[in-house]
């Protein structure tokens, strides 16, 4: 079992970032979970086609159907996922984080340490620490206590989602990462979805930064030409550092079979 009786797993078995867009990350994470209960820890760095995500409630809001109508002539389908919250954008300039492992430890045990632990790695990641706060930041979507904030504005979301397995509980930990987004564009496509679906909820652009502008603006460095794929580097490079007896792809390259993927090593099946 690599996770620890609550807080954030001391390993994780495998590490790595997907190499192209995801049609549907939530499939990943899924089968990360399925392996977690299997007792195998694993950590994807990955991207998504555009695609607007939101939680089980607001199926019940009376326009949903309608709304997520809308939002898919807008070239944003939407998708239901497990954990709550809110509305939650992917696409071009988003990365993603999903960490699963199983551990022994009660329901949500040592939740608030997976947070600030994630929010930490992320800092770190970024170059931040002592610059970042995990925060809530009001008028920024999906908000919570645990973004991570420079300047009193959004630059990353964190969720968790938990789930028992046999005599514990298997943990997804999530992060999202605003590296090259427009906050004005971004914020008018939640704003559209939850006007349709007859939300009361709406975002202000200004609740929002990134890397691309923080990195424009001095307060952060990311060394080479494509800034994501920077940013996945060292998301990755701050995993490893903080686990141990890591298996450690790099890298996922597209393979055949099932829509698996592979790396050159003949003994690490990258899911």
């Amino acid at each position: 079992m690599s996770g620890t009786a609550g807080g954030w797993p001391q390993r994780i078995d495998s590490i790595a970032i997907e190499s192209s867009p995801l049609d549907d990350g939530l499939a990943l994470e899924d089968e990360l979970l399925a392996r977690a209960a299997d007792g195998f820890s694993g950590a994807r760095i990955w991207r998504s086609r555009p695609l607007l995500v939101v939680s089980k409630k607001y199926r019940a809001l009376a326009d949903f159907d309608k709304a997520a109508a809308g939002s898919e002539r807008r070239g944003m389908p939407v998708r239901v996922r497990r954990s709550g919250g809110g509305a939650v954008p992917q696409g071009p300039g988003i990365l993603n984080l999903s960490v699963a492992w199983r551990t022994s430890a009660g329901a949500l045990a040592g939740s608030e340490d997976i947070y600030t632990t994630l929010c930490a790695l992320l800092a770190q990641a970024l170059g931040l620490r002592g610059t970042a706060t995990p925060s809530a930041v009001l008028g920024s979507f999906c908000d919570g206590r645990f973004n991570l904030a420079v300047g009193g504005r959004k630059i990353a979301g964190t969720a968790q989602f938990w789930r028992r397995a046999g005599d514990g509980h298997v943990v997804l930990a999530h992060a999202l990462v605003l590296a090259a987004i427009d906050p004005v564009a971004l914020t008018a496509v939640l704003n559209a979805f939850e006007a349709e679906a007859g939300s009361p909820r709406r975002y202000a652009a200004g609740a929002l930064t990134s890397v691309a502008v923080e990195h424009a603006t001095g307060t952060l460095a990311v060394a080479g030409d494509d800034l994501e794929r920077g940013v996945a580097e060292r998301i990755f490079d701050s995993l490893l550092s903080r686990s141990a007896n890591t298996v450690r792809p790099r890298e996922c390259l597209p393979a055949g079979g099932a829509g698996k993927k592979t790396t050159d090593r003949e003994d690490v099946t990258c899911i």
